[in-house]
């Protein structure tokens, strides 16, 4: 990747963290984020079936996304949210977090990577599906509110809506949070049967 942020770590760099135990989500999110980023490279396809499928099985340069794609070719078919779910996990979360504060100083990186997304959740860029992603997958995470705190809460998630339409990858990982977050509060219907 030659030097450049993933999205994976943009979306770190932007969800702050600090003292701050990270949020559950944020781990899907940066699984969300990985698709992302190897979906706008071209890297990955999706069957008649939805399964995702690796078009491109050549390195990246960069070791966390070759090993997303190794993954995705050795592992089982799956569709999206398949692999959000998959490949979310503190681990990979922590690896990612730890890469990005080797880096050092990112303020600036930040301070314009807040400028870009901004511009597409004000709909003042059309254009920039880098940011477009981050900011379905920071919506997704709950956490565009808390990055964005002078635009409008109801606004904002009416954009992500909006953005999650075209923004595939994203869209899955929104909706494998939402299904996570379900899952977590419904009860097993084998408890009703087997108590």
């Amino acid at each position: 990747m030659d030097g450049q942020l993933t999205l994976a770590e943009e979306l770190l760099l932007l969800a702050g963290g600090g003292d701050q135990p990270l949020p559950w989500r944020l781990h899907y999110g940066v699984a969300g984020a990985l698709l992302a980023d190897l979906d706008l490279a071209g890297r990955l396809g999706l069957s008649a079936d939805g399964r995702v499928t690796v078009t491109d099985h050549g390195p990246t340069g960069d070791d966390e996304l070759d090993a997303v794609l190794a993954e995705i070719t050795n592992g089982k078919p799956g569709r999206l949210e398949y692999w959000i779910r998959e490949l979310g996990s503190v681990s990979r979360t922590g690896r990612l977090a730890d890469r990005l504060a080797r880096r050092g100083d990112l303020r600036a990186q930040q301070t314009e990577l807040r400028s870009r997304v901004s511009r597409v959740l004000r709909e003042l860029a059309g254009n920039d599906d880098r940011a477009a992603a981050l900011a379905v997958i920071l919506g997704a995470c709950r956490l565009a509110a808390k990055v964005f705190p002078t635009l409008d809460r109801r606004r904002i998630r009416q954009r992500i809506a909006e953005l999650s339409r075209d923004q595939r990858v994203a869209g899955a990982a929104r909706k494998a949070m939402g299904d996570a977050q379900l899952r977590a509060w419904l009860p097993d219907p084998l408890d009703f049967i087997f108590p």
